[in-house]
């Protein structure tokens, strides 16, 4: 959090920071309120003078990390002008938990100079010498858009590459590309809608269910492979089966699968799409359009049709998810669906009931979209009722809102 008393809240290069005033004495910034294992760590806080040098033994700061509910300080340390023309940006805080501690990060700040504080400090295991930390703290740091070798994508995208990292990502280059590291998830950033579902699957956890078991995931609308990844980083889960029926957001996602040689192992994909029958079809896409958009009904390509026609492959859902289900239950896996293909899951869930395949399902994650059929989540919803599903539909009640989304879990009988 950012204390708007003693400065103001300003964002250079997409960075969450406050300037501090001169004269105005406070908590720049705290928060955090994570639990964190026993070990040694170091505390990196993101600290800059602005326009105003006075003498170098001038405390500023003082950095403090507290018990987040008890309030018993763990560490603190004072820092001085001197302290920040030696260390510039980063100052350091090392401190020891000798158990899970829930813990509190702020910064006091003097009023003696102005400063640039960032929200968010760098929090790093000490697994080494001072030397292995600097590496570390680089390594986590976002990495300059102004170097010149800095890659386009990262320069055009760097304020909203940074919210990302703010958010507790790791934006890195590596070999010319842009790596968001998510959780452990690694992905490409190429395009700028690689981002776009970022924050629904890694921040707001939209499918972050838990459950016990040993699962087998069926993700219907893989897109690039976010949500693809996030369940197979998920240890219950077992075996992650993902449809994708447009060739560049195919392959896309495959390339963020193989970046993650520990779980990609788990992860099937195939680029096809599910829907209530096998055929392939034509669909107009329009140009320049974000690839979680392509549906497989069609897109339009504007008043006239125009845009990039694509022919995709559908199969029936039922005959395709019916081999897989037999496994896993073989398997002693459990079966999770994620369903989010853009129009398509009407018919998906027509076909999946007419094979009486519902009640094979444990739990079910459904995007649904308004605009390509008369239809809503109602019709969707009616038959997980029937089949002994409880459902949490939090679909907004303004139309407008766009798209909808609902829960379903079968209740145990």
């Amino acid at each position: 959090m950012l204390n708007l008393e003693i400065g103001e809240q300003i964002g250079p290069g997409g960075k969450l920071a406050i300037l501090t005033k001169v004269g105005a004495q406070g908590h720049a910034v705290w928060g955090g309120y994570d639990q964190h294992p026993p070990g040694k760590y170091c505390a990196a806080f993101e600290i800059d003078l602005h326009d105003h040098v006075p003498p170098e033994s001038t405390i500023v700061a003082h950095l403090e990390i507290l018990a987040a509910i008890s309030g018993e300080p763990i560490a603190t340390e004072s820092i001085t002008i001197g302290h920040l023309l030696k260390r510039p940006l980063f100052s350091r805080l090392f401190f020891e938990l000798a158990e899970p501690r829930v813990l509190m990060f702020r910064l006091y700040a003097t009023g003696a100079a102005p400063l640039i504080v960032g929200a968010f400090p760098l929090i790093i295991p000490v697994s080494g010498d001072e030397r292995a930390i600097e590496t570390q703290i680089t390594a986590r740091a976002f990495p300059d858009p102004n170097r010149q070798d800095a890659p386009r994508f990262l320069v055009q995208n760097a304020v909203l590459l940074r919210q990302i990292h703010d958010l507790g990502a790791n934006v890195s280059v590596e070999k010319g590309d842009v790596i968001v590291n998510l959780n452990n998830s690694k992905i490409f950033a190429r395009e700028s809608d690689d981002l776009t579902f970022v924050p629904e699957v890694f921040n707001s956890n939209t499918y972050n269910f838990k459950f016990a078991k040993p699962t087998c995931v069926i993700d219907v609308g893989m897109n690039i492979g976010l949500a693809t990844l996030f369940f197979a980083a998920k240890e219950n889960v077992r075996e992650v089966y993902s449809f994708e029926p447009f060739k560049g957001t195919f392959d896309r996602a495959v390339a963020n699968i193989a970046l993650n040689p520990a779980c990609a192992e788990k992860i099937r994909p195939y680029n096809y799409g599910l829907g209530g029958r096998d055929e392939e079809v034509t669909v107009t896409i329009p140009s320049g359009q974000l690839s979680g958009a392509n549906s497989a009904r069609g897109g339009g390509g504007g008043a006239a049709g125009s845009g990039d026609s694509l022919r995709i492959a559908i199969r029936d859902a039922a005959s395709v998810m019916r081999p897989i289900i037999e496994r896993a239950q073989k398997s002693g896996l459990s079966v999770v669906a994620k369903i989010d293909c853009e129009g398509s899951e009407f018919s998906i869930f027509e076909s999946l009931e007419a094979a009486g395949l519902l009640s094979a399902i444990s739990a079910f994650m459904v995007e649904w979209h308004r605009g390509y059929t008369e239809k809503t989540q109602h019709d969707l919803l009616a038959p997980l009722l029937r089949s002994g599903f409880l459902a949490f539909d939090v679909t907004p009640n303004n139309r407008s809102a766009g798209n909808g989304f609902f829960y379903a879990v079968r209740c145990a009988t």
